[in-house]
């Protein structure tokens, strides 16, 4: 990143000219794509104004800070373009990740299912009492089993009171 510092209305010691580098030096770190930054200091009675502007790569970002100390000032200014940064990083973050769900074919505001793939089991074909049985000597609640009596896929569900709900296909 090449650092360009002006002043205005004072000159600017070799301290400030180092400290401003070092401070945007930082900045490298939200973005590697800072081409360059400009820093304006300038002095106007007692306040301390520090204006930069960096060039990024697909725009410009600019802040303005005052203070009665321009080191203030310069940290100031550098605290509210590393917020900018991360703004913009977040953002482009955001419309990658959008992308990708509208390429995996998912609805947007839909999530991947989380962990390894579901496991395909085959119900096992039984009565609806035998069904019941079976999942009060289970913690689960739910169970998918073939009925006997119709030979189609059916569910029983515990609800929180310890009833059954039988959800069987329309035929």
């Amino acid at each position: 990143m090449e650092v360009t510092i002006r002043s205005r209305n004072f000159p600017v010691s070799p301290a400030v000219k180092s400290y401003a580098e070092e401070k945007l030096q930082k900045l490298e770190k939200y973005s590697r794509k800072i081409i360059e930054a400009h820093v304006m200091l300038s002095l106007e009675r007692y306040r301390h104004i520090a204006e930069i502007v960096l060039r990024v790569n697909g725009g410009d970002i600019a802040g303005r800070a005052e203070s009665p100390d321009m080191y203030a000032s310069i940290d100031t200014v550098v605290d509210k373009l590393e917020r900018m940064l991360n703004k913009r990083k977040d953002k482009v973050t955001r419309r990658r990740q959008r992308a990708t769900i509208r390429e995996s074919g998912l609805v947007e505001g839909e999530t991947a299912p989380a962990g390894p793939e579901p496991v395909r089991v085959v119900p096992l074909q039984m009565t609806v009492d035998d069904a019941m049985e079976a999942l009060e000597k289970t913690e689960e609640e739910v169970l998918v089993f073939v009925n006997s009596a119709t030979s189609r896929t059916t569910v029983l569900h515990r609800r929180n009171d310890g009833t059954f709900t039988l959800i069987e296909p329309v035929k």
